[in-house]
């Protein structure tokens, strides 16, 4: 089968494509995710905006949050991730940076 891709880079019709990948790229506007305990809903946390790098976070997020829930606090620097921080203008140069 030819595809509109094909005719316009033949090789491509020697590719043999065994996967592709799609998903939703949430990110925030410093491309740092929001976590913490949210002010406007009772017992709410939030741990969103990862930007494609939450899988690698993922341990270090939950022991976050756990602290949170059950402590009120957390050892690991989570200010930094403040939602609150759109508010205020206070974006962030990247924590993390991939690739």
């Amino acid at each position: 089968m030819t595809t509109y891709l094909s005719k316009i880079t033949p090789a491509i019709r020697e590719l043999l494509i065994l996967r592709t990948w799609a998903g939703y790229y949430a990110k925030t506007p410093d491309n740092n995710p929001a976590i913490r305990r949210i002010n406007e809903i009772d017992e709410y946390y939030i741990a969103a905006g990862f930007s494609g790098h939450g899988f690698m976070m993922a341990p270090a997020v939950a022991e976050m949050l756990s602290d949170l829930i059950t402590k009120e606090k957390s050892k690991l620097p989570i200010e930094w991730y403040d939602p609150y921080r759109f508010e205020r203008g206070e974006l962030r140069v990247k924590a993390l940076q991939m690739g």
